[in-house]
């Protein structure tokens, strides 16, 4: 079974260093990532570069896979040997035709190995989906001919849809943004956002890779007055210590103040207690570094970890989304930090990204994912 990067007390081949945990310098020969923080060079043969968003990347050997929300054909996927160099692998998930998936707005696959196995987490539509393959580059398999939460299932909504549309009408029904956890005693851990009626990030145990268990327990609930405004989405758990750091996202993706915050609790399942000083990541205008957010975290080449996420390339409402990544570990303390620090760092928030300061906060849009 997959561990996840960060296994219980381990950063592999690190060394401390002051109060942070660096990378040990890389073998002679070896892979090496591009300049942290720099836009990725993601293209499609003979259409240039590619809007993508939330990024999850996986190793399989010596090779990473880049996957994301790019598509309004299913999810793509592209290669690297270096992670500088970008290949392009065409489609490895398409919709069924007729089916629960095959009504548009694919965002947010989740991927992880399993053995021989590769599964896809997934958004459809508000639904979240479930797909394997024995290969990186697919195809992807649905394993349920229904969503693997939301519209009656796991424990999210009725399956009855009411007319009408808006940021608000059948929020009980949805679910987005799954991730799986492997925690270092073997137990799966699945988190997705859920709607109550404003996004809240929730947990549910999971028997296997297909089947939630249960109800799902809200572990961050809504907190509006702050940086965050009316959005937690894009879960990402790392186990360190005994320590579970919930990864997040806050604001709208659309928006200039999406940015990354961390919560910790002692269990899978909380209770999660908000970091003081987030969010880690957050927009930096004098670096023209806009709504960073929804991230991944995947094993570099030396054993160090590397965490990818979008940013958008301008600061205007949109869904223009670049992938780019740095340096994740854990300081002394076993607090989650990056390495080298972020643009920004150390700046207060912005006052129009906080809805308690008065000042014009800009407000997240439905989604309209033209790829």
């Amino acid at each position: 079974m997959r561990r996840n990067p960060v296994g219980s007390g381990t950063l592999v081949v690190a060394l401390v260093v002051g109060t942070l945990l660096v990378p040990v310098a890389t073998p002679v020969g070896a892979a090496t990532a591009s300049d942290p923080y720099t836009v990725l060079d993601v293209e499609r043969p003979g259409d240039g570069p590619v809007s993508i968003a939330d990024p999850s990347v996986i190793r399989v050997g010596d090779t990473w896979y880049l996957y994301g929300t790019s598509s309004t054909d299913g999810f793509e996927a592209w290669s690297s040997t270096d992670l500088t160099t970008w290949t392009y692998e065409g489609l490895v998930w398409t919709p069924t035709p007729g089916s629960w998936n095959d009504e548009g707005n694919y965002w947010a696959p989740e991927v992880r190995v399993d053995g021989t196995d590769i599964w896809m987490y997934y958004t459809a539509n508000e639904r979240i989906g479930v797909a394997r393959a024995s290969s990186p580059t697919g195809p992807f398999v649905d394993q349920l001919d229904h969503p693997m939460v939301g519209a009656g299932y796991a424990g999210v909504g009725d399956g009855v849809y009411e007319p009408g549309d808006g940021l608000l009408v059948n929020n009980d029904e949805k679910s987005i943004d799954a991730f799986v956890l492997e925690d270092s005693q073997g137990r799966l851990w699945l988190y997705a956002d859920i709607y109550t009626p404003l996004s809240a990030i929730a947990v549910w145990p999971m028997a296997d890779e297909t089947t939630p268990v249960g109800a799902p327990t809200p572990v961050l609930e809504q907190v509006t007055d702050t940086w965050e405004g009316f959005v937690r989405e894009g879960a990402y758990v790392l186990e360190h210590e005994g320590t579970f750091h919930l990864l997040y996202s806050g604001q709208g993706a659309d928006t200039p103040c999406y940015a990354v915050g961390v919560a910790t609790a002692p269990s899978p399942t909380g209770p999660f207690t908000r970091r003081a000083d987030n969010p880690i990541l957050k927009q930096a205008p004098a670096d023209d570094f806009w709504g960073p957010g929804h991230l991944g975290i995947v094993e570099g080449a030396q054993g160090d970890l590397l965490m990818f996420f979008h940013t958008k390339v301008a600061p205007d409402l949109g869904y223009d989304r670049r992938v780019r990544h740095t340096g994740v570990g854990f300081d002394t303390a076993g607090r989650v930090v990056l390495d080298p620090a972020p643009p920004g760092a150390g700046e207060p928030v912005a006052d129009a990204c906080v809805l308690s300061s008065g000042a014009p906060t800009p407000v997240p849009t439905t989604p309209s994912f033209t790829g």
